[in-house]
């Protein structure tokens, strides 16, 4: 039976405005933190030490995927969506509901762009044909990809790179979903100083958001 959780990582530098975007995720909501300052509304998971695995990395985001992939290789549950702090949706239930229609939970799901010439290729000799890129704003894994890249540790890649070789890699099923609102990368992306009608939106900060529309 399939167990799906709902987690982000984040430090909670804004927590009354992150967990109002967050209210309307389904149950059980994990937050990997070392904050104070989570709402009560998730189950706070402390972040790991990933000093012992230095496979999968993150510029901006420094080890935040990596917490997510080690978290959920050694979870109990078979699935888990993982979403950045400032991914935005007025009902993420319905949004989710969108996204995944029924059948069975594929291993990767998300926005999967083919994009041969992203520079974290610079660094990354992909084992497949993959040359394509993963937004990871809101991205679904199985445990079973998660336990996989964890145990390839002479790799090493960034995540928007290496998340879907590694799929391929293992013969799991990738699907790509739809996000035309969210972004790649916020390094060379303003954040949106209002919300649009294409959601999810990324990226959408607190700091200059502090206020969101009634959920429906």
């Amino acid at each position: 039976m399939e167990r799906v959780a709902y987690v982000l990582v984040s430090l909670w530098r804004h927590p009354v405005c992150v967990a109002k975007r967050f209210e309307t995720l389904p149950e059980p909501r994990i937050t990997l933190t070392q904050s104070a300052h989570a709402p009560a509304h998730f189950k706070t998971i402390p972040l790991s030490n990933t000093s012992d695995w230095k496979a999968m990395y993150g510029k901006t985001s420094r080890d935040a995927k990596q917490q997510f992939v080690k978290w959920l290789a050694t979870s109990n549950f078979t699935h888990a969506w993982h979403f950045e702090d400032d991914v935005y949706a007025r009902n993420w239930s319905k949004t989710l509901a969108q996204l995944h229609t029924g059948g069975a939970l594929p291993d990767l799901m998300g926005h999967i762009s083919y994009n041969p010439r992203n520079f974290f290729y610079r660094s990354y000799k992909p084992h497949t044909d993959s040359r394509h890129v993963v937004r990871w704003p809101i991205v679904l894994m199985s445990r079973t990809l998660a336990r996989y890249i964890t145990t390839r540790r002479h790799q090493r890649g960034h995540h928007e790179v290496m998340t879907h070789d590694m799929c391929l890699c293992m013969g799991g099923r990738c699907v790509h979903v739809s996000l035309p609102g969210v972004g790649l990368s916020a390094k060379w992306m303003k954040p949106r100083p209002v919300l649009t009608n294409v959601e999810p939106a990324h990226p959408v900060k607190c700091s200059t958001f502090q206020s969101h529309p009634q959920s429906t």
